[in-house]
């Protein structure tokens, strides 16, 4: 495959407020051990675990377990659930769907209720979010989940300020009775996010220019917006599973892509960030674009004459299948001549007969 070369501006999207990842869950499980226990992280964008880690704060104390959250990938609309093995999680909620998506982050995921979590960028050395309070151990605080859980209320998050009114909070032992059955009332996979906003303008006057293997992706920003997300691929591709460009910064975008195929249809959509209302405008698009193909041009132009006839000789560009010819009198304006298409012959030699004594004619092919 070939290697895609981008070249874009990006921002630090955490100084503005901005991040891909959202803590939506905490778990203490009441199977053996205090099992499982688990954090939900939702994908607001798509983007790389290796800018993450989680950080655990142990019974009131200022000091963090850390663990990062590995190499791979995570994708927009998708839940991932951080554990501290493979196996815990998923002998209660199974593997089915974004169940699947098991991060093991070893002892940072081991809450016994009254601990702290925090999402932490390791990129742009920042907080991203918190459950409970740095420096509290949480036995007796509104957020204590011991043998418990909690889930983020819709469309909130991500803040490194625990708000009570932004958790859906079950309470200490509220899942003694249900160590059979966790799964059924541990409502993880349900957070929504606003994907787009009426406070946020929709970018607009989407276009590219190409050439054989490259593009230069253009489109106008919202006004008042800030930075643009771009996902592109092959036409036809579903939205997700193309290559996302993450806070471009470029008020009008010109954004150029390289080391395309030839002779071959993209699409790319278009959606902008509004840092003063953390909100997303609607995913513009798709505009389609068709990098052309590269065509060799022939050489070696020639001609053997009589006095009625003529051969005319080329030789047709490397890899080239067919040629077009146009003749006429010498000095006649291109598109009046007279034209001989698909001729396939790798070598020219096309015969003109009838033509008239001393006279001076030209071809083009």
């Amino acid at each position: 495959m070939r290697k895609i070369y981008i070249t874009f501006l990006f921002s630090l999207l955490a100084s503005l407020g901005f991040s891909q990842l959202i803590m939506t869950g905490v778990l203490d499980g009441t199977n053996s051990g205090g099992t499982p226990k688990a954090v939900e992280l939702y994908a607001t964008t798509n983007g790389s675990f290796s800018d993450y880690e989680i950080r655990r704060y142990g019974n009131g104390g200022t000091t963090p377990a850390g663990a990062a959250l590995g190499t791979g990938s995570f994708m927009a609309g998708h839940y991932y659930y951080l554990t501290a093995n493979t196996t815990d999680f998923p002998s209660v909620f199974g593997t089915i769907g974004d169940f699947a998506n098991v991060v093991v982050a070893a002892a940072a995921v081991q809450g016994n209720g009254d601990d702290v979590y925090e999402l932490y960028n390791t990129t742009t050395s920042t907080a991203v979010d918190v459950y409970g309070v740095i420096g509290v151990d949480g036995s007796g605080e509104y957020w204590e989940y011991k043998d418990s859980y909690s889930i983020r209320v819709n469309n909130m998050g991500p803040n490194t300020t625990m708000t009570q009114a932004e958790w859906i909070i079950a309470g200490p032992d509220s899942l003694d009775a249900y160590a059979a059955t966790m799964s059924s009332v541990v409502s993880f996979g349900t957070y929504t996010f606003a994907q787009g906003s009426p406070t946020c303008n929709d970018p607009s006057a989407l276009s590219a220019t190409t050439t054989s293997t490259s593009a230069s992706l253009m489109w106008n920003m919202g006004s008042g917006n800030m930075m643009s997300d771009i996902e592109w691929g092959m036409n036809g591709f579903t939205q997700g599973s193309g290559t996302m460009i993450t806070g471009f910064t470029q008020a009008s975008g010109t954004l150029m892509l390289s080391s395309l195929a030839q002779g071959t249809s993209y699409d790319f959509y278009v959606r902008d960030y509004c840092t003063s209302t953390s909100s997303y405008s609607n995913w513009v698009g798709p505009y389609t674009f068709i990098t052309p193909p590269t065509c060799n041009a022939p050489s070696a132009l020639g001609a053997s004459t009589m006095s009625t006839s003529a051969s005319l000789m080329w030789n047709m560009g490397s890899g080239n299948m067919m040629s077009d010819i146009e003749w006429g009198m010498n000095g006649f304006t291109q598109g009046s001549g007279t034209m001989i298409t698909g001729f396939t012959q790798a070598s020219g030699t096309l015969m003109l007969s009838s033509l008239a004594q001393g006279t001076s004619y030209d071809f083009y092919v």
